[in-house]
């Protein structure tokens, strides 16, 4: 069976400065949820910044 995709991005605006937005804590509880539900069906990948 094929794996479903899904792209989870924690998108800031740091145009001003870096800021306190070090680590994507909020799309990594997402993830660890959904692999908790679907396990080994879903692959997930986490971007942080749009280049």
């Amino acid at each position: 069976m094929k794996k479903t995709l899904i792209h989870l991005a924690d998108l800031v605006h740091d145009y001003i400065s870096k800021g306190p937005f070090v680590f994507p804590l909020n799309i990594g509880y997402i993830s660890a949820h959904t692999y908790s539900i679907f396990g080994d069906s879903v692959e997930i990948r986490l971007f942080k910044k749009i280049i």
